[in-house]
């Protein structure tokens, strides 16, 4: 699997967070393959947020109607998590998901791993 690769960089515009790159050497837009596409795929569909595709507003994790509204939604929130990962294609089997609400800095972290359907294991983490 090969995609577009995503980036945290920056030059004298600023920072760019989760941005793509352009790769003179190439000519193209910066790509990755392998683990890391499919790792950079996963954090992707993870960070797509219910509602924001304008093509299918029924995609996504809903972040706001569950986690970030009211911490008594988490099962629905992890649930919806793994749904996303689950469908797509290069998947096998979500292994293992773990999370955790830091009240103190209000952040969520999460760990995710994943069986892809050419055996290889992939971890994702948030935080």
């Amino acid at each position: 699997m090969t995609t577009i690769a995503r980036f945290d960089w920056t030059d004298a515009f600023g920072t760019h967070k989760n941005d793509i790159r352009w790769d003179k050497d190439s000519g193209g837009f910066a790509m990755c393959s392998g683990l890391e596409a499919y790792a950079q795929t996963i954090e992707a569909v993870v960070k797509t947020v219910r509602g924001e595709l304008l093509t299918n507003i029924e995609y996504g994790v809903p972040w706001f109607t569950t986690i970030f509204n009211d911490r008594v939604y988490a099962p629905e929130w992890a649930s919806a998590m793994t749904e996303v990962v689950s469908a797509l294609d290069f998947v096998e089997s979500v292994d293992s998901f773990e999370y955790e609400y830091d009240r103190n800095r209000k952040v969520m972290t999460y760990k995710m791993e994943v069986t892809t359907t050419d055996g290889q294991k992939v971890a994702v983490a948030q935080g």
